[in-house]
């Protein structure tokens, strides 16, 4: 940063407000790579508690290092955002199902619910492995949390993509039947096939108190279709490994509210702040990680920011976020998010997933994973398409039996080849 802001010939006594920090060079992915660990992390920060991590990204990786701190403060924001989602509650019960790079190699894996005696083991073996000097704030922090927030993870669905069998879904259903979860939280895409498999069954919804879809895009069709399935309120946060937690609903269930107090966002195109309410690349300055400090860092994300204009009446600013830049769809006419583009095509009756795929400038390939086979009308969804992408493309339909997930085992159901051009970029 210090080489930068000198190249840049910036000057603290220059930054007066949020227009100043244009001044300022933003950092992305390929450049923390790049400087890590030496020139990205801090030389007065305490390295005994640092702590390193792997994000689990969409379309790349990072490593990132933060210290007790950091950690401690994102374990206090989690549950302020129970708290404002009316979520929260001593002993309530969190199940879990992530996409996990093992259980994708491996296969599903089953895992056993722990007794009361083998969580107590569990807990004094982690004590014995620390030092003496840590056990108060780490060991004994361990013990509260896994007796007042009791967590339950279950495996990833697996290799199969979109096309999950029956007996899979009936196992997770029972699962979850069994465990009544306050908070079900999981891959947006796992709770919209759970939310199918319910639906298509006309069985009785799982007792689940909220439904908290984590690790990729929701749309608000899907959260409709999560939410009616379940008959649960769906929130949304956003936040990452890198950088933390930055936004969350609140108990009215409408735009995330920004966490100002541990973070600034900006939303920009094409070098300037867009208007209220506006598409734009998203820009985040964390406050808390003294280790490893992010400022203007680009996560790869698109969304919108208001001014705060909540029913709840609370004051802070207001976010959402409209998928990552790299599935923003950009043609002469218009910009179009990876959450417009999912949305469109969840119009069709027949179309059970789908992902638009475009190739070049004037070409997309669009994979059906169809409801009934042979139901589709293909000309109609095609015509369709013509007419919301105003003709600028040469839609290539092609029926497929699964949605494939990505190596981190998340979904991109759209894949851009004109994102560059969202910031003016040829």
């Amino acid at each position: 940063y210090k080489e930068t802001y000198a190249e840049a010939g910036i000057k603290i006594d220059d930054l007066k407000g949020p227009e100043n920090l244009l001044s300022i060079p933003t950092i992305d992915k390929k450049q923390i790579s790049a400087n890590f660990p030496d020139r990205i992390t801090s030389q007065t920060s305490k390295q005994k508690s640092w702590k390193f991590f792997a994000t689990s990204g969409t379309t790349d990786r990072l490593m990132v290092i933060k210290d007790r701190e950091a950690l401690s403060r994102e374990r206090a924001l989690k549950h302020y955002q129970e708290f404002i989602q009316g979520t929260k509650g001593t002993g309530n019960l969190i199940v879990s199902i992530p996409p996990d790079a093992c259980s994708l190699t491996c296969g599903l894996r089953v895992q056993r619910k722990k007794g009361m005696v083998e969580k107590f083991q569990e807990i004094f073996e982690n004590i014995a492995t620390k030092e003496w000097a840590n056990i108060p704030r780490t060991a004994t922090g361990k013990i509260l949390r896994k007796l007042t927030y009791p967590s339950k993870e279950l495996p990833s669905f697996g290799t199969a993509g979109t096309r999950i069998d029956e007996e899979t879904l009936a196992w997770y259903f029972d699962q979850i039947s069994e465990l009544k979860p306050e908070v079900l939280s999981g891959l947006p895409t796992y709770l919209q096939i759970l939310a199918r498999y319910i639906r298509n069954k006309g069985i009785k919804p799982p007792e689940v108190g909220n439904i908290l879809p984590q690790g990729g895009l929701i749309t608000p069709k899907m959260k409709n279709e999560i939410s009616s399935a379940f008959r649960a309120p769906v929130h949304e946060e956003y936040g990452g490994h890198e950088f933390g937690r930055v936004a969350s609903t609140c108990e009215k269930i409408d735009k995330m509210h920004i966490l100002n107090q541990e973070c600034y966002v900006e939303i920009i195109r094409n070098g300037r702040h867009v208007p209220n309410g506006e598409l734009g690349e998203i820009v985040l300055t964390i406050f808390t990680n003294r280790a490893m400090p992010l400022i203007r860092y680009k996560p790869g994300d698109v969304g919108r920011k208001y001014d705060a204009g909540c029913s709840c009446k609370r004051e802070t600013p207001l976010l959402t976020v409209e998928g990552r830049i790299q599935d923003t769809i950009v043609t002469s006419e218009a910009v179009f998010s990876a959450k417009d583009t999912i949305d469109f095509y969840a119009q069709f009756e027949n179309i059970e997933f789908c992902q638009f795929v475009q190739r070049n400038e004037s070409r997309c390939d669009l994979l059906i994973v169809e409801k009934q086979k042979g139901k589709t009308d293909i000309q109609d969804v095609v015509n369709k398409s013509n007419d919301f992408f105003y003709g600028e493309f040469q839609i290539r339909p092609r029926i497929v039996s699964t949605i494939k997930p990505e190596p981190s085992g998340k979904f991109r159901f759209v894949k851009s080849d004109s994102y560059k051009k969202f910031n003016g970029t040829p």
